[in-house]
């Protein structure tokens, strides 16, 4: 059976301060809290986690959410466990103080998440879509909406979705149909949106979707699109919910994971009547102000696979603690338990170090939203907007790849068990199957990594950040012999990753059809060495003699992970082979 979940808070925790840079986002805010407050915030978000959303995740996912009389039924668990969230104050935690928040820095609202996500992965949708549409309110909505309906959201009385896949157009937005037609204030939505996370559900007042649409006489394509906040049910500009706004949930998509949460096919206007909504933002200029959350969205994606990577590697590694099967290689008569076994040592191993290097990867990347907001140096902010635009599509796709590596690994060390549903522990992997797909396909982020984020300065941020982290783990090998041969093992990377960059913006230039075959691996090689160079800034309080740990998880990353860099950079050499011998799947 599935083994109790121990929320990793001291993990986090030394990630939050080494990585993150704790001391420095807190002191942003004046009247904000201290590193023991976080401790504290950390301690008690677990402890929702092990009394909410743990206990009952195997129970809400058999239950699944389901579609009564045209509204969206949530399992029982997960009802009781958004009840006690909004009870706690949980959801507005990186909102302004004026907006009923706690002025947290997203870094530590994304690490909660994290500990959310290995509770329950379904339930944290919930907050990380809310997240998302409260960062766009926030910054594109006008004042009354402001003042109304955005604390709705902060409390959590109110939840957020998203509405902008549609039946004939995916990741291809240009090619989306619904309509927004002026009325009096407001406009009335007409079409209808797939793929809708948490589209409705009943335990909140309202549901406000951010729908993406057109007007009339706009531009084709994408400089077309305008944004319209659209609540399921209509409600006043003091955010008093009332009839529901012609918005209604046609099915839910049945899924291979994440059954808790409903993901619904929504239609906005019934019977020639539109939905009322009300723009964001300018006209036209919907693409932009949904980007502005996007950051949000894409990174709590990086966070959702982490969560259930440690979630299963919990399990993985209890389990091969007590299952006794097979001897010693080295002898004996007695059988041990499997962790003995060198082959499972590795797996376990590889699945901690990849969930180390993929936590030190987002949470840096969400410091540099909270630098990017509230660095008072202006060209502080500057550099970290440059670095979060970066590092966005690097950790989501990093970090949800690495998720269904670890959590398929773990069925692995389970042998048999893992296969069956009873141990619980393949229902991780069908979790996290969607992380690479949610948000944006990891090869679309790929492509915007390489061809507009890199591409667009000629790689000048990216090399930047680079030599800023390898100069301190360069620092830290002097200061610190035991370090040096972690260092000796990146450093040669650093310079074939720059190589790799150089040529990857000749290609965009003369040969795109070569740069887009390579971008997945050029994006993955920057992942692995990015997290082996943060894992790099990673210590024990207490200085060098309490380092055992971090130093041990280095060597492992750079021994065993980092030379999967060598097989990335000879297939971006290589991509040619993907253009010429496409005609074999035209």
């Amino acid at each position: 059976m599935p083994l109790s979940f121990i929320p990793p808070e001291r993990e986090l925790l030394r990630t939050l301060q080494c990585v993150a840079g704790l001391e420095a986002l807190l002191a942003f805010d004046t009247e904000g809290a201290a590193v023991d407050d976080v401790a504290a915030i950390l301690t008690h978000g677990g402890r929702f986690a092990t009394r909410w959303l743990s206990p009952g995740r195997g129970a809400s996912q058999r239950e699944g959410a389901r579609l009564e009389g045209g509204r969206v039924k949530a399992p029982v668990g997960i009802a009781k466990a958004y009840e006690a969230f909004r009870s706690d104050g949980w959801m507005g935690m990186s909102m302004p103080r004026e907006l009923g928040g706690s002025a947290l820095p997203w870094a530590v609202q994304f690490a909660l998440c994290e500990i959310w996500s290995a509770g329950d992965a379904a339930f944290n949708q919930l907050p990380a879509l809310t997240h998302g549409v409260m960062v766009a309110l926030e910054q594109h909505a006008p004042e009354w909406m402001r003042r109304g309906w955005l604390p709705r959201l902060v409390s959590g009385e109110w939840t957020g979705a998203l509405g902008m896949t549609e039946p004939q157009a995916g990741s291809d937005l240009g090619l989306l149909r619904t309509r927004a037609v002026p009325h009096d204030d407001h406009y009335m939505i007409v079409g209808q949106k797939v793929f809708t996370s948490w589209g409705d559900h009943d335990g909140a007042a309202n549901v406000l979707h951010l729908v993406l649409a057109r007007l009339p006489g706009a531009p084709a394509g994408t400089a077309g699109i305008s944004l319209f906040a659209v609540p399921l049910r209509r409600a006043d500009a003091a955010g008093v919910a009332g009839d529901l706004n012609h918005v209604r949930v046609l099915s839910l998509e049945d899924k291979i994971g994440l059954h808790a949460s409903a993901t619904c096919w929504m239609e906005f206007g019934r019977d020639g009547v539109g939905a009322e909504g009300w723009l964001l933002g300018e006209a036209n200029r919907g693409l932009a102000c949904m980007f502005s959350m996007l950051n949000i969205t894409r990174l709590a994606t990086a966070v959702q696979g982490v969560g259930l990577a440690e979630r299963a590697y919990q399990q993985a590694l209890g389990y091969a603690r007590h299952r006794v099967q097979g001897k010693p290689v080295t002898g004996g008569a007695a059988s041990i338990p499997i962790i003995g076994h060198p082959d499972v040592q590795r797996m376990l191993l590889t699945m901690r170090t990849l969930i180390a290097g993929a936590r030190a990867l987002y949470l840096y990347a969400a410091a540099q939203l909270d630098i990017s907001a509230a660095h008072p140096v202006p060209a502080q902010r500057t550099v970290a907007k440059a670095r979060l635009e970066l590092l966005t599509p690097v950790a989501k796709s990093w970090c949800s790849a690495r998720s269904v590596e670890v959590t398929a690994m773990a069925i692995q060390v389970h042998g048999g068990a893992g296969y069956v549903a009873e141990t619980g522990v393949a229902s991780y992997l069908s979790d996290a199957l969607v992380g690479p797909i949610y948000e944006g396909s990891n090869g679309i982020q790929a492509l915007d990594f390489g061809r507009r984020k890199v591409l667009r300065d000629q790689g000048q941020a990216l090399r930047e950040l680079i030599v800023e982290l390898h100069g301190q783990f360069r620092a830290r090998a002097e200061a610190e012999p035991q370090w040096a041969q972690p260092f000796a093992a990146v450093d040669p990377y650093c310079s074939l990753f720059f190589t790799l960059v150089e040529l990857s913006n000749q290609r965009w230039s003369a040969q795109p059809s070569t740069a887009a075959a390579a971008a997945s691996d050029f994006l993955d090689f920057a992942g692995t060495l990015i997290a082996a160079l943060l894992l790099a800034r990673e210590a024990e309080p207490g200085g060098r003699q309490a380092n055992a740990e971090p130093l041990a998880v280095m060597k492992f990353f750079a021994a065993q992970v980092l030379p999967r860099c060598d097989t990335y950079a000879a297939q971006v050499l290589a991509a040619e082979h993907v253009v010429q011998a496409a005609f074999l799947v035209d």
